[in-house]
């Protein structure tokens, strides 16, 4: 029954002994503990890479709330001097204390485990980065990011606008997807 149900809403095509992955986006943004876990090792190697090349010390450092971006945090020296800021409850659970953190509050998205909304997106409109790392849930084939959820993405547009660097991190899942949105062109990061 479970998965003559999954094949109805299009996530999965049944097959002589078991199922099968259509690919298929169902437009449901997924709960960040699902996200969490996709790929994992790969997220980490790639916010590793990300981190050796685009920290530096004094920085001032400007996470999402993307699960490829929360496995930055727990990389951030504390023996570099960094400020980090974030609307990701993650993010905050995964920085060292040691580092000087700000979150922006605002409305939480327990799906998400963000901050968005107005609160959220004055705290940015306020600080700038030199470093701003973002993520997306899909790339477009005219190569635009996508998400799924508007008040996600006037953050990750205004994150854009006030960092002197955008690193974009995405795992090769992401490239080729259908999103509900689109974010930022590629070009601006």
């Amino acid at each position: 029954r479970d998965l003559g149900s999954l094949e109805k809403t299009g996530v999965l095509r049944r097959v002589r002994g078991g199922a099968v992955a259509t690919g298929k986006d169902t437009g449901v943004e997924p709960h960040f503990a699902t996200k969490l876990v996709h790929a994992a090792s790969i997220k980490r190697a790639l916010a590793r890479y990300a981190v050796s090349r685009h920290v530096f010390d004094g920085a001032t450092i400007a996470l999402e709330g993307g699960t490829t971006i929360a496995s930055l945090a727990p990389l951030l020296s504390s023996n570099l001097k960094l400020t980090v800021l974030t609307n990701s409850l993650e993010v905050v659970h995964q920085c060292q204390p040691e580092l000087d953190l700000l979150c922006s509050g605002g409305l939480f998205r327990a799906v998400s485990r963000t901050f968005v909304g107005p609160h959220a997106k004055r705290f940015f409109e306020d600080h700038s980065a030199d470093v701003a790392f973002i993520s997306a849930t899909g790339v477009s084939p005219d190569g635009w990011l996508l998400d799924p959820n508007t008040l996600e993405i006037e953050i990750k547009r205004i994150l854009c606008r006030r960092a002197a660097k955008v690193v974009l991190i995405l795992d090769a899942s992401k490239w080729i997807r259908t999103s509900v949105s689109r974010v930022v062109s590629l070009e601006a990061v």
